[in-house]
């Protein structure tokens, strides 16, 4: 995967978190303290600067009372392109089977929240 594919996919997630952050009124300050961590690594997450490790997105996830899989862009929201989530796992190092634990692994999360 090309550098630019993984930058395009962060910057994707922290778009939506902040979008999510604004529409629920909520300041920097206080998702930082909700996730439990600090006020400069939420403005580089939302600014897509930065990857976030899994734990860390299902903790915003949390917050927000949505999915992880309503973080991650997906391919089902841009038809022909490669998952971007497959892609930024690759990018990030892991193997075909641990992605594929990830996958499990977020299955699972939202089908015990109901999601």
């Amino acid at each position: 995967m090309a550098d630019h594919e993984g930058i395009a996919f962060w910057s994707q997630v922290g778009y939506t978190i902040r979008s999510l952050r604004r529409i629920r009124g909520m300041s920097v300050d206080k998702l930082a303290a909700r996730v439990g961590v600090t006020r400069q690594q939420i403005i580089r997450i939302e600014a897509g600067t930065s990857g976030t490790p899994l734990a860390r997105l299902y903790s915003i996830a949390e917050v927000f009372q949505v999915s992880l899989g309503d973080l991650i862009p997906s391919a089902k929201h841009e038809p022909g392109k490669k998952h971007n989530l497959v892609s930024a796992l690759r990018s990030r190092g892991l193997s075909p089977e641990e992605i594929a634990k990830v996958l499990d692994y977020i299955s699972l999360l939202e089908s015990a929240r109901g999601y």
